[in-house]
């Protein structure tokens, strides 16, 4: 809960729940009359009825508000906020209450990357556990990302044909580079063999190609690239702890490439993919 003063006039009053559940909230706030109404910043068409100093509003699990005020008072007049929640668990949302999947991977899985498809999304086009960016070669344009909905933008999920599954991962190297990138450090204590997997396929530019990237994996390896899905993997030992870095992906400097399915397992060969 946080008051500010609004440059164009009166105040903002600022408020988050954290928590994964909604809470119904009531607000007294010295500064307001008795009567009039409370507007919701960049949502003119939302109000709120002040009455006897105060208003009421629902905030949804780990929603924000922003409550515009109109007001004028002396800079050093105190003011006072008091705030009564109800709390609501027994409406818990489960998306935003769900456990996170540990940094060392999937608990009880052969394969130990998290969301190794692309299919979670929490925000659309950005898929779960990954990162993705491209460097332009030209300095001012900046890192891009997106989602496949929009225009001229570099990495995306995509529902163009994926390996299996609703999505893959469309990577553009457009003027520059790009990369897709996860964190995964699993809990080994001696030196361990693993094969890093992955279904590509190209779109047929001349030298189309892809490379790991990680500990352990061989970065001036790359692999070419046909318009067909093809499986591309890579023998790694991963050292015991402690060892430097302990992120993987991808990375590819020409055309486009689409990843699905990728696998990280113990071995030397790669087995049947397991979402």
């Amino acid at each position: 809960m946080s008051l500010k003063r609004n440059p164009a006039g009166g105040y903002i009053l600022l408020a988050a729940n954290w928590k994964a559940y909604p809470v119904d909230v009531a607000y007294t706030v010295s500064l307001l009359g008795q009567s009039g109404n409370i507007r919701l910043l960049f949502d003119r068409n939302k109000t709120y009825k002040v009455e006897k100093g105060g208003f009421s509003d629902t905030i949804a699990a780990m929603d924000t508000r922003a409550y515009a005020i109109t007001a004028d008072i002396g800079a050093t007049t105190p003011i006072s906020i008091c705030v009564n929640v109800k709390a609501h668990p027994e409406k818990t949302d489960p998306f935003y209450a769900a456990v996170a999947l540990p940094d060392s991977g999937v608990p009880g899985k052969k394969n130990l990357i998290r969301n190794p498809g692309f299919e979670e999304c929490s925000v659309p086009g950005m898929p779960d556990y990954n990162s993705m960016f491209n460097i332009p070669s030209e300095r001012n344009k900046g890192w891009r990302i997106g989602d496949s909905r929009g225009v001229d933008l570099d990495i995306a999920v995509d529902t163009n044909k994926p390996f299996e599954g609703k999505n893959c991962l469309r990577m553009n190297a457009g003027k520059g580079s790009s990369f897709l990138r996860f964190y995964l450090d699993p809990m080994v204590e001696h030196p361990t063999q693993f094969v890093f997997s992955a279904w590509v396929r190209g779109n047929g530019t001349p030298g189309n190609k892809v490379q790991f990237f990680g500990p352990g994996t061989d970065g001036k390896k790359s692999y070419a690239l046909t318009n067909e899905w093809q499986r591309i993997h890579q023998v790694i030992t991963l050292p015991a702890p402690p060892h430097d870095g302990s992120y993987y992906g991808f990375y590819i400097r020409k055309g486009t490439v689409w990843i699905d399915a990728m696998q990280f397992e113990k071995g030397t060969e790669p087995t049947d993919y397991e979402k």
